[in-house]
């Protein structure tokens, strides 16, 4: 939406799916003639919300969810509805950060648990936002507990059974304090003229942790807290003890650096760049005495006023006095929050971004540079690239010396060259970090449902390999060749929440489809005269005000072109293996007191069939009617009209939307019903009816081939260094102005390594956004690439004046990330210098490792140091 967020609003999230089917309805994007395009039914975001309908973690914005305004969520619900039990997801939109602020739309309300001192057992799980004040808070727990506004009172942030802060200025923000996820707020009240002892606080907050680590092993209160706050998978058994903010002493602590970092809500991206960091050793050691405060400097404008080194240098201390098991890093998250907004809240975020944001923060705050002069740009004409290069590099110094660009920044030379003149421009900049691009693969591996037509088969869930930039027909090909049918019978579609997003035609692409989507492959038959159909199979709902809901997966059938609404029924009837047919002759004898006559020709339709219908294939020929997955015509214009015969019937067919959703035109009972190739119909049975509801409806036959461990080829590191060196050419949006040709021109342009530093930083890319004829789509790419854990040689790459310098690296750290764009988890793998052994980081969780798992599939960000 092109609308700006200001504080005091109210935006409501939604199923990103849906928002693009209506963005495509209504033609509000630019793209190709939407015209005909279905209406996309109620909205429905089951997708995004968990049992007890919080919302789930790690959803990703434009992947998973969208927001909206409050004025244009009414006008949504107005048109098209809310699924039925579900209730509105309003957020607020808040001002967050403390030095730097931002407004933002606050996804993840912050979870306290609240208690009184006199009862701490009590203790009440509510969510609050983080731009809420502790007086705000205050006059929460007032009313809560029933204080009077006469009673002095104060409030105690507990962390841990024998530890607690005063919360005395009412007018800092949760985020100010820096309140964390599921912590205990106690609310003390004056006893006449006299405040409890402190013995009392730590009572109280003792008896809290007692209470709630009582609750996390009976398994009931535990379940209700973890349930309520969007963060239960970040927190084992929604445990609410002691040891979620600091080590538990009833755990054993390990030996220096063997440290876990408890995850805050969704900061495990933190937590695996802290423990990539924390392995270098010459950084950690610089931190873990006093020689960083000799270089701090507090009043650097473009640094974060110390806070940034300081806490940082306080978590080392902690991680590496061998005295923790595991450390909480909430000073240093609300110190990172309050300089850099994106990172505070609890959404998901990069574990590159923070790396980046955190290396250049212990720069600025650590720059010896008190003040930094101002440098002219220099001129490089006449001079070699040794001496520009010299030139650029004392002159970047001279406004950057910190500990930081002793062991992290190296220079690039970047050329970049006239396509029509040959005229080249080079320069020499500073950098942090390596992003390298990964080749891309040849092939794709796709996970596919099979649907047969055969209606004794279940659907197949398997993997098949198509090429990368490959054809939704060279999917068809692959499945065929699979399951040894044609080609031509296969039908690709994309289906969610059970119902049909898009039907492929065969000549888009495959490059955008994700391994979360539901990809069907059905199989329909060939057969003169007939066209496929979609058929929803729905359950007739038993109150007025709900919609009726999908009891299996849908189905495309074939049905002649010129179909009738009797054959239509025959047809179904035939497929359909959902109501078994003595429960259909009862039905029809008691309700409609059906003739024998008729009975019997129901039962020769019906033919004993009694179990659920996974498939329900039909005949089809693509050929006819037009070719499938075609622009659909608009919805017929057709009126009901009295049936053609009495015979009675458990079901009625109607025309739906592709959604599934019903439309207001009926289908004639006489004469032919004018369908079109891959109209979409819903067959509803009868209000009463008992239909079979099988746990398996929604069953699927899984293949070998998903747990295909047949190892990629994958790519080496090298490849990657050799793809970032290699020239390129300027998009038509991003020219070059050539000052010899006088004109804006598609410049070529490529990176050389010149100077390379001891600790070098490389971000694989692993995350890609590509624009196709049909769509825009932002993918995962999952290639293994196989990094050198020992002896990595980047001497030949380096082109600098130092000839006779070897850049040879060692592995010291790996942030890895699991999972798609729509979530995932990071962790790490680390080499702890003092033991010279790897580990295993998974929050609050260490673990030796053996060397050789380093290297993964996951491999995201990695650390090097050189040798001496």
């Amino acid at each position: 939406m092109d609308e700006f967020l200001e504080v005091g609003q109210t935006w409501y999230v939604l199923d990103y799916k849906w928002y693009e089917s209506w963005k495509d309805y209504s033609n509000y994007a630019d793209s190709a003639s939407n015209f005909g395009k279905d209406d996309p039914g109620v909205i429905d975001n089951s997708q995004l919300l968990e049992e007890d309908g919080s919302l789930k973690e790690k959803i990703v914005e434009d992947i998973n969810f969208a927001t909206v305004p409050e004025r244009v969520w009414h006008m949504f619900v107005k048109c098209y509805g809310l699924a039925n039990g579900q209730e509105p997801i309003p957020r607020p939109v808040i001002k967050m950060g403390t030095f730097t602020k931002v407004t933002k739309i606050e996804l993840y309300p912050l979870p306290l648990l609240l208690a009184h001192y006199k009862h701490p057992t009590d203790g009440k799980l509510e969510r609050c936002s983080v731009a809420m004040t502790i007086g705000e808070l205050k006059v929460k727990m007032r009313k809560l507990y029933k204080i009077v506004e006469e009673a002095e009172v104060k409030l105690v942030g507990s962390y841990t059974s024998a530890e607690y802060d005063k919360l005395d200025d009412d007018s800092l923000t949760l985020e100010e304090a820096n309140l964390q996820p599921r912590q205990f707020v106690v609310i003390i009240q004056k006893d006449g003229a006299i405040w409890p002892k402190l013995d009392t606080y730590k009572k109280t907050t003792a008896s809290c942790f007692t209470s709630s680590t009582k609750a996390s092993t009976n398994g009931t209160s535990a379940k209700s807290y973890s349930s309520s706050n969007g963060f239960s998978s970040s927190y084992s058994n929604g445990s609410l003890s002691s040891s979620s903010f600091f080590s538990s002493s009833s755990e054993k602590a390990g030996a220096p650096g063997l440290c876990g970092l408890r995850n805050l809500g969704n900061t495990c991206f933190m937590n695996s760049s802290l423990q990539c960091l924390s392995n270098v050793p010459t950084l950690t050691k610089f931190f873990l005495g006093d020689a960083w405060k000799k270089d701090l400097n507090s009043k650097n404008p473009l640094g974060m006023k110390g806070e940034i080194a300081e806490t940082y240098a306080d978590l080392m201390k902690a991680m590496w006095s061998g005295k923790n098991s595991s450390v909480a890093p909430k000073y240093f998250k609300g110190a990172v929050g309050r300089f850099a907004p994106r990172f505070s809240g609890y959404q998901q975020q990069d574990s590159h971004e923070l790396m980046a944001f955190l290396l250049d923060g212990l720069h600025e705050d650590l720059n010896r540079i008190k003040k930094k002069p101002y440098v002219e740009v220099k001129s490089t004409d006449g001079k070699t690239d040794e001496e520009a290069a010299n030139q650029a590099w004392q002159d970047y110094l001279a406004r950057n010396d910190s500990i930081i660009v002793d062991l992290f920044h190296g220079q690039l030379k970047s050329t970049v060259r006239c396509p029509d003149c040959k005229n080249e421009s080079k320069t020499f900049d500073p950098f942090c970090y390596l992003s390298l691009p990964i080749p891309p693969k040849k092939t794709k591996k796709l996970k596919v449902f099979f649907v047969s037509r055969d209606l004794g088969q279940l659907p197949v869930k398997c993997r098949v390999k198509v090429p990368a930039d490959g054809s939704i027909a060279d999917l068809c090909k692959s499945v065929a060749d699979k399951f040894d049918v044609s080609a031509n019978k296969l039908v690709a579609a994309e289906l969610y929440n059970s119902r049909f997003q898009k039907i492929y035609k065969d000549q888009e692409f495959v490059r955008g489809i994700q391994d979360r989507d539901e990809l069907y492959v059905y199989e329909v038959d060939e057969a003169e005269g007939q066209m496929p159909v979609v058929v929803y199979f729905k359950e007739t709902p038993t109150k007025s005000y709900q919609t009726a809901r999908n009891l299996c997966i849908p189905s495309i059938i074939s049905v002649p072109v010129d179909v009738t609404y009797d054959d239509l029924y025959d047809i179904i009837n035939s497929r359909q293996q959902l109501v078994n047919s003595e429960e259909a002759m009862a039905y029809l004898s008691n309700n409609h007191n059906a003739d024998i006559d008729q009975r019997n020709g129901l039962q020769h339709h019906l033919n004993g069939v009694d179990i659920v219908d996974k498939d329900m294939g039909g005949d089809v020929d693509r050929d006819m009617g037009g070719d499938v997955g075609s622009e659909k015509e608009e919805p017929m214009d057709i009126c009901s009209s009295p049936k053609a015969t009495d015979q009675p019937q458990i079901f009625d067919i109607t025309l739906v939307s592709q959604y599934g959703y019903s439309q207001s035109n009926g289908l004639p009972y006489t004469g032919s019903l004018g369908l079109k190739p891959l109209n979409y119909l819903a067959v509803e049975f009868d209000k009463g009816l008992n239909v079979v509801r099988a746990d398996d409806a929604f069953d699927v036959k899984e293949d070998d081939s998903l747990y295909d461990s047949q190892s990629e080829p994958g790519v080496t590191l090298e490849d990657c260094v050799q793809l970032f060196a290699t020239e390129e050419e300027l998009g038509k949006h991003d020219t070059w102005y050539c000052p010899v040709c006088k004109d804006h021109v598609q410049a070529f342009k490529q990176f050389a390594l010149w100077k390379l530093p001891k600790y070098l930083v490389i971000q694989l890319k692993r995350y890609k956004s590509s624009m196709s004829s049909y769509s825009y789509y932002r993918d995962k790419v999952d290639t293994l690439v196989k990094y050198p854990v020992k002896n990595l040689d980047l001497t030949p790459r380096v082109i600098g004046s130092q000839t006779n310098s070897k850049y040879l690296y060692d592995l010291v750290s790996v942030s890895n990330h699991f999972g798609g764009l729509g979530g995932g988890h990071y962790t790490a793998y680390a080499r702890n210098h003092d033991l010279d052994q790897w580990y295993y980081f998974d929050d609050s969780s260490v673990s030796a490792a053996a060397e050789n798992s380093v290297v993964n599939k996951s491999g995201y960000l990695l650390v090097y140091e050189r040798h001496e």
